[in-house]
């Protein structure tokens, strides 16, 4: 949207309430790679707000309906399993295809050439990390005042408020299993500070492509939202030593040729040719050539 500043401030000096000048307001047009735009920007001006999906039923329901991605944390897959699960039973519920709704855990791998230079990485990593920082993040989402218990305690479900309550880390509560530590102030300081909510792999590209091979059979997922620790340096060892190991086992696609026409970012998740919402997708019904369609079929059924 273009609109001179001049004549938006003697627009807005005349009429306190307008938002939009059709007169003022003038198309965008934009010519890149992969798309052409060329339409008026519209937008009402409002406060932001933070929305997130949660893992409760509400949020659930909501994600399995209109989400083509998820982006899910936990620090073990046997914690993701079950949210997984009832992320695509609700998916079909809702007449979607269950594996059509992609879900993507947050990881943060720690890599080296050695096991030996991956562990001193992360010893680097907790260097850099600030451990009350992570502490904070983690009251903050969870409701726990940590200063006020012992370092060395480990934390508890029944330690979160009500109001507090935030599904994800309930459930990272929950698990007691050997691939998670001890959740103590003094762990969860580290953990949250290098890898917010979810699991750090430390260790050679094959180690971690066996943990990620692990996840994705046990949690049903189908890929990873990779976090960093430092830049450059984190997704530098991503790409050099752990995709390379991933597409030899066949669990990353092989690197585009030139000759090889480039894909969309919804045609890489879904496969050549779907450049557009799937048919099973809610959304689908609501464009252009559909929607006359859709909104008889919606005024039909309320008079029913």
């Amino acid at each position: 949207m273009t609109l001179q500043k001049s004549e938006l401030s003697t627009t807005m000096e005349k009429d306190s309430t307008l938002t939009h000048l059709v007169s003022l307001i003038h198309l965008r047009s934009g010519l890149r790679s992969y798309f052409r735009l060329a339409l008026p920007g519209k937008c009402r001006p409002q406060c932001l707000r933070d929305r997130r999906l949660t893992f409760s039923s509400a949020g659930i329901k909501f994600g399995s309906t209109h989400a083509e991605g998820i982006f899910v944390s936990a620090l073990s897959p046997h914690i993701l399993a079950p949210r997984v699960k009832a992320i695509r039973e609700s998916a079909a519920a809702a007449g979607r295809n269950p594996q059509s709704v992609k879900i993507f855990a947050v990881i943060t791998p720690i890599l080296g050439r050695t096991e030996e230079e991956a562990k001193q990485k992360y010893e680097d990593a907790k260097g850099y990390a600030l451990f009350e920082g992570g502490l904070a993040q983690f009251s903050a989402t969870t409701g726990i005042d940590v200063s006020k218990i012992d370092p060395d305690t480990e934390v508890s479900e029944s330690d979160i408020s009500v109001e507090g309550r935030v599904h994800s880390a309930v459930n990272n509560l929950r698990h007691h299993g050997v691939d998670v530590p001890k959740l103590t102030p003094k762990n969860l300081g580290i953990i949250t500070s290098i890898g917010g909510g979810g699991a750090v792999p430390v260790g050679t590209a094959e180690q971690v492509a066996d943990i990620l091979e692990l996840w994705v059979d046990i949690a049903d997922l189908d890929g990873f939202n990779i976090g960093y620790v430092i830049t450059p340096g984190s997704f530098e060892d991503v790409v050099e030593l752990l995709v390379p190991e991933l597409r030899k086992r066949g669990r990353y696609p092989p690197a585009r040729t030139e000759q090889e026409e480039p894909l969309t970012f919804r045609e890489q998740i879904y496969g050549k040719g779907q450049q557009r919402l799937r048919d099973d997708h809610v959304g689908h019904k609501y464009r252009y050539d559909n929607y006359e369609n859709a909104i008889k079929e919606e005024e039909e059924l309320a008079q029913n």
